[in-house]
């Protein structure tokens, strides 16, 4: 997988993530926010978890250059999963 569209894919949970985190402070909760929460959470998270594992081969592949879009996914995935699961 070519490192740029990883890296653009990787904004897909962090901004689901933004979403959660906004509606719980902001005290918003629609019917509908609830259902798409309940529908969409758990693939969103599983797919992180996923293109966390691909930006680290595809890091490793480009021999863990600092300049690649592939490391900033690497690390904006794991800043992202490391605030969900310590909130």
């Amino acid at each position: 997988m070519n490192a740029k569209i990883l890296f653009l894919f990787s904004f897909l949970p962090v901004g689901w993530i933004a979403v959660l985190a906004i509606s719980y402070y902001a005290k918003f909760d629609p019917v509908w926010l609830g259902v798409l929460r309940e529908l969409i959470t758990i693939p969103i998270i599983l797919g992180a978890f996923g293109l966390l594992i691909l930006s680290f081969i595809v890091w490793v592949k480009e021999r863990f250059s600092i300049r690649s879009f592939a490391f900033y996914a690497l690390f904006l995935l794991g800043v992202s999963l490391t605030l969900l699961f310590t909130s």
